[in-house]
């Protein structure tokens, strides 16, 4: 169920904008969505904090990353929460690059990755194929 404060939000847009968000139905969805999903488990990030494709991390900030994705709290990632992860950075054809990952780092073809060699190959996909800089940590 929506919350009530979404209704009634007023925004202060430029003109020519919507005044409210109902009006904005791409918005209001979008907004659901960040509350359903961003703040679960009280791990709330704004949006600016999100990973970006071009930032530098280490494997364990990417694999903290993806855990965000992990719907059922099982500790894998699908093949689903691989496509939600790239959408969340806004890559073109993000349910491709999901499928491609997948058919590149699932070893055991299972439809998850969910051992430490697949991961392996996943951050190696990511690298070539995301161009996303990721390296190991070496204090």
């Amino acid at each position: 169920m929506a919350p009530n404060h979404l209704f009634n939000f007023e925004c202060s847009f430029n003109k020519g904008f919507p005044k409210r968000l109902t009006e904005n139905k791409a918005f209001a969805s979008f907004y659901l969505w960040l509350l359903q999903h961003a703040g679960e488990a009280g791990k709330w990030k704004p949006l600016f904090e999100w990973v970006q494709p071009n930032r530098e991390m280490t494997v364990e900030e990417f694999k903290a990353w993806l855990r965000r994705f992990d719907m059922d709290h099982d500790g894998r990632i699908s093949r689903e929460e691989l496509k939600e992860a790239l959408q969340s950075l806004r890559i073109w054809f993000g349910w491709w690059k999901a499928r491609q990952g997948m058919k590149q780092a699932d070893s055991n073809h299972n439809g998850q990755i969910d051992n430490t060699m697949e991961m392996e190959k996943l951050v190696n996909y990511a690298q070539q194929h995301l161009h996303m800089k990721i390296h190991e940590n070496y204090n």
